[in-house]
């Protein structure tokens, strides 16, 4: 009975995994100057990504599970730049996606730290 309950729950996670693939994610990306609607949009992206990062914890996800929790994770940084989609930052130069990864990460850091903040 307990494996049968277990074998439910790991469906439900994995296909909450599965449905966040960052392309869907990015198609329903706001206009950057829609504060309200990017909010909504990296509380949903934040949610996901929170989803993968605690399944990551608890076993081994599989190669498709890591590929769409890590582009996640790129939609999440990179919805803090202005402009930058997914589709540009793959084809920027090795120089120019460094750039954003470190800028897209502080600012995630930043929103994560004031996130966190205003729930206290």
């Amino acid at each position: 009975m307990f494996i049968g309950k277990w074998c439910v729950i790991v469906a439900m996670i994995c296909s909450t995994i599965a449905a966040a693939k960052a392309s869907d994610v990015e198609e329903r990306r706001p206009h950057w100057s829609d504060v309200a609607a990017m909010k909504t949009y990296r509380d949903a992206l934040f949610s996901h990504y929170s989803i993968c990062s605690n399944e990551a914890l608890d076993r081994m996800i599989s190669p498709g599970e890591v590929k769409i929790c890590s582009d996640l994770y790129l939609a999440l940084k990179l919805s803090f730049l202005n402009g930058v989609t997914i589709e540009r930052y793959r084809g920027m130069s090795p120089v120019t996606k460094r750039v954003a990864q470190q800028k897209g990460y502080a600012a995630f850091r930043a929103w994560r730290h004031r996130h966190i903040a205003s729930m206290q």
